[in-house]
């Protein structure tokens, strides 16, 4: 396993999500880490359809189909104990075993949602943390350019860092702070914008 904190990455960048084996679910997904969160995030979307449908024992055979599906996903994405699990739930379907069914299913329902909680907030956590790294190289790019005098660069970089995409992240003290960069942009405070620029990296820096 990857350790116990919800969200945290190894040194390697790879994701440390409860229960499951990231570096095995990389190598079953094509070896890229970009890749497998994708089928990290689609893994959440199909086993949360699932969940009604497997809360219903009426029909043992659709139970089983089911079970047999979340076996063999939670094994692709490297939750192998969640895979075991779900391959003794689709074997007690078919043998129409409902004393072990009813044993297990309420656990096995609740730790599926609960490793569909811990992938979503591993990808979230990462996805913000992107979206910083991104806005850090992008400020650090615009320190260049403001000592350089580069109109051409300054205005590119201060369109970049004015999209949605990139603010939606930030801190309001920080959009301010971009807010008056721009306006010393406009009066040719060049040295001006180019101090605000190192407060924010240094306030990024010692996060």
């Amino acid at each position: 396993m990857n350790g116990n904190e919800t969200g945290g990455k190894t040194e390697r960048g790879i994701l440390n999500i409860p229960e499951i084996d990231s570096e095995k679910g990389i190598a079953m997904t094509g070896g890229k880490p970009e890749f497998y969160r994708q089928v990290l995030s689609l893994f959440c979307k199909d086993a949360e359809n699932r969940l009604p449908i497997i809360k219903n024992t009426e029909d043992l055979h659709l139970f089983a189909t089911h079970m047999h599906a979340l076996k063999g996903a939670s094994a692709s994405i490297g939750a192998g104990g969640m895979s075991a699990r779900a391959g003794e739930l689709e074997k007690a379907g078919k043998e129409g075993d409902t004393a072990f069914i009813n044993g297990n299913q309420g656990t096995f329902l609740t730790d599926l949602s609960l490793l569909i909680s811990n992938i979503r907030a591993a990808l979230n956590s990462q996805e913000k943390e992107n979206a910083n790294n991104t806005f850090l190289n992008l400020i650090k790019d615009l320190k260049k350019a403001l000592e350089a005098e580069n109109i051409g660069s300054i205005e590119k970089l201060l369109n970049e860092l004015g999209k949605e995409n990139i603010r939606q992240n930030l801190e309001s003290s920080t959009i301010e702070s971009l807010d008056k960069i721009s306006d010393d942009v406009l009066m040719t405070e060049y040295e001006s914008a180019g101090t605000t620029v190192q407060e924010i990296i240094d306030f990024f820096i010692k996060r």
